[in-house]
């Protein structure tokens, strides 16, 4: 069986990076999808609100994707909370009968508060360059020949997505399900919600979760959770999480584990036994939702002034606080954040896309009429009266800019400014036959880690670099590490974690999906 997630296991960052499986058709992010749907029910909007309120009945349609056409089709209204009866454009589910691509049902959103239809498109994309993410884009859908609305279309979390990105389909979701606002059960912590603080009770988890699986492992996680976070690594994907909660905090992803009640988010159990942390909605992301859980709603400044360590001592938090407690995995936490500031806000790249992604949809909300003043002024200004939903680009560049200068980001973590691989000499006889590492590290690293493997997708096995002059490093104590692997083949994939007394980092940092790689072969040319 494949594995392509990876995990943390201790104090160390044994990792085994995931498969990136981008498609460059359906969900690419600067393509705009055509879905015609044809159906012979006359009063269509009126039975999807009939079948919406009823249950999860659907019409029978004819559907046109991109020119292919799946002739045993139906739709419905999906998301009974973003669903409003009587209301012109509602969220749309497709079951096409038939895979198209890797997927036989069609996701379609209509960004719930979010004026600029991006939220979801460019949060799904940030997050996807560090973890297994629904891939997201924008489609025109029409019915019966009508326009009906420009929506998200979202990859669907179905068995296909978790057999390629978690290497199975047979594992359990446990998603969760906050009661907020009800009295809690007898016996159960009245605050806990879905923050998986622990309870004695399975029934505290049931009240909180929707799920099948098996609640008692859920219960033991949330134990070690909340105690022993050496048994917790070896049942539960901590760097995952410390990517999740990094891009909630720099995001202000506060519809997840982050916000209020710890809602829309879940965590799925595959048929190993280990959990893995899984997004939810993201049309609430950039501070369009803005409830901490402690106190009441924030303004925009309060969202993008937002505490880079929010929850770090909050006990109502767990899997905040107990994580960033351990000063490895805090470091860690923030090398994360910095990465996703360098790769998306730092440089300009995240408004650089959303400027040309909202300059390709405005002319076909102009053609139907549906260019609203809130669309217009959706990236720059705060729009709506009593949702207050903060411009798109003018929040993240503010956001970027207060992190960029906040103290935890101005903990220098350790550079790497070369990484050499020995090379058989210019004509000598002598061949390599082994990966023979020197690696320079600045700013006094405690620790230099190297993770590698033979096999695309295996596990990463590590080996600590060493400065003492002894592995192929030189002369000890000049600032370059190194060591040597032994090869099972001719090629290495691998990446290095350095930690100083300060700060962490990856080299790639973006190791989750992209790996160094080096080969025999070439060292012996």
């Amino acid at each position: 069986m494949k594995f392509y997630f990876y995990l943390l296991i201790s104090a160390s960052c044994l990792a085994v990076p995931f498969t990136n499986y981008a498609q460059q058709d359906f969900f690419q992010l600067d393509q705009i999808q055509e879905i015609k749907i044809e159906t012979e029910a006359e009063k269509w909007r009126y039975l999807l609100d009939s079948l919406r309120v009823n249950g999860d009945g659907s019409l029978e349609a004819t559907v046109e994707i991109n020119g292919k056409t799946y002739e045993k089709a139906q739709f419905r209204y999906q998301d009974f909370k973003a669903f409003t009866p009587s209301k012109k454009v509602n969220p749309l589910h497709l079951e096409l009968g038939e895979k198209h691509g890797d997927h036989s049902t069609v996701s379609l959103s209509h960004a719930l508060r979010d004026p600029s239809l991006l939220r979801e498109v460019m949060a799904y994309q940030i997050m996807g360059s560090y973890l297994p993410a629904p891939r997201a884009n924008l489609a025109k859908v029409y019915v019966n020949e009508e326009f009906y609305a420009l929506l998200v279309n979202i990859e669907p979390m179905d068995a296909a997505y978790m057999e390629k990105y978690y290497g199975d389909s047979d594992g359990t979701l446990f998603k969760s399900q906050p009661q907020l606002g009800v009295k809690a059960t007898s016996g159960c912590k009245q605050t806990a919600f879905a923050s998986l603080q622990y309870d004695q009770s399975l029934v505290c988890y049931q009240d909180q979760f929707e799920g099948t699986g098996n609640w008692k492992a859920l219960q033991q996680m949330s134990k070690n959770l909340n105690g022993d976070l050496k048994a917790l690594a070896r049942t539960f994907g901590i760097d995952e999480t410390l990517w999740m909660l990094a891009i909630n905090n720099v995001l202000v992803n506060l519809n997840s584990y982050t916000g209020r009640g710890s809602q829309n988010y879940g965590l799925y159990r595959n048929a190993e036994g280990q959990f893995y942390p899984i997004f939810g909605e993201m049309n609430l992301a950039f501070g369009s939702y803005k409830n901490t859980g402690e106190g009441s709603d924030l303004k925009v400044e309060e969202l993008y002034k937002l505490d880079p360590l929010l929850h770090a001592y909050s006990d109502q938090k767990p899997l905040i606080s107990k994580l960033l407690a351990n000063d490895h995995y805090r470091k860690i936490y923030i090398s994360h954040m910095r990465t996703i500031l360098e790769d998306y806000f730092w440089n300009e790249k995240f408004e650089s896309q959303v400027m040309d992604l909202h300059q390709k949809i405005e002319p076909i909300l102009v053609e139907n009429g549906q260019a609203t003043e809130r669309f217009k002024n959706s990236l720059i200004s705060t729009t709506g009266t009593r949702s207050k939903i903060p411009g798109l680009v003018a929040f993240m560049r503010n956001r970027a800019r207060f992190l960029k200068k906040h103290p935890t980001m101005t903990v220098i973590p350790s550079n790497l400014p070369s990484i050499e691989l020995a090379k058989r000499e210019q004509f000598s006889s002598k061949k390599i036959e082994a990966f023979e590492f020197q690696v320079e590290v600045d700013r006094f690293p405690k620790d230099v880690v190297l993770y590698y493997r033979y096999e695309k997708n295996g596990d990463l096995k590590k080996v600590n670099m060493t400065d003492d002059g002894k592995q192929g490093d030189k002369t000890a104590n000049d600032g370059i590490f190194g060591t040597k692997v032994i090869p099972k083949g001719d090629t290495i994939e691998y990446y290095i974690f350095v930690e100083n007394s300060g700060a962490a980092s990856f080299e790639p940092s973006n190791y989750p999906f992209h790996l160094r790689k080096a080969s025999l072969k070439e060292l012996n040319k």
